[in-house]
């Protein structure tokens, strides 16, 4: 999650990205991304194993 070209940045894992999203956007997700504002999903990529 970011809040505008190069400037700050959140990366996270979840199971589920549509809820993730949500929580995020609407400032239920972790506290870094409600104080910085980070709502805009910059990139997702699927991985095989969440603990890999």
């Amino acid at each position: 999650m970011a809040d505008r070209y190069r400037g700050a940045m959140y990366v996270g894992v979840t199971a589920y990205l549509p809820a993730r999203i949500h929580q995020h956007s609407s400032g239920e997700g972790i506290d870094f991304c409600a104080r910085y504002d980070l709502t805009r999903l910059v990139w997702a990529e699927r991985g095989d194993d969440i603990g890999a």
